[in-house]
């Protein structure tokens, strides 16, 4: 299994972590849901963004969905060092459909969530994720690894 490719423009505005895969939609969201749960994280939603679409327009959308998850110590650890932290929780994760087969899972970069918030444990913490992520997105099989 290769794994994704590291690729970045210097000039590029970077809010996101995304890797392009060739992998069926449901197998993207087991093998996320299965790489966030070795990293500590819980998933605590599945928000089907096509169903509800469906239900409220007419017309068609590919597939998209957002699991939103924690890791509670990380959690914990934060709400100590800065008790408003709970406004940028939970992470999102959009894992959407592409056209020919191709799957796009986009995390937030936290390192970029928390960059207002001048307090250094709340940063270490946001690297800490931001290594989770790259774990995980390290893990999903493609060539196309990309800062957007």
């Amino acid at each position: 299994m290769q794994s994704c490719a590291h690729q970045l423009a210097e000039s590029e505005i970077h809010y996101s972590l995304s890797c392009t895969v060739k992998m069926q939609f449901e197998l993207v969201i087991t093998h996320l849901t299965t790489a966030l749960k070795i990293e500590g994280f819980k998933v605590f939603s599945d928000i089907d963004i096509t169903a509800i679409h469906c239900t409220m327009v007419a017309g068609h959308l590919r597939a998209y969905r957002i699991l939103t998850a924690c890791n509670p110590c990380l959690v914990q650890q934060a709400l100590r060092s800065e008790p408003n932290i709970g406004l940028l929780f939970p992470c999102n994760i959009v894992v959407r459909e592409g056209s020919s087969g191709y799957v796009t899972v986009a995390f937030l970069d936290p390192i970029l969530a928390v960059q207002r918030i001048e307090n250094p444990s709340i940063t270490t913490i946001a690297v800490e994720i931001r290594h989770c992520f790259d774990r995980i997105i390290q893990t999903l099989p493609s060539n196309e690894y990309l800062y957007v």
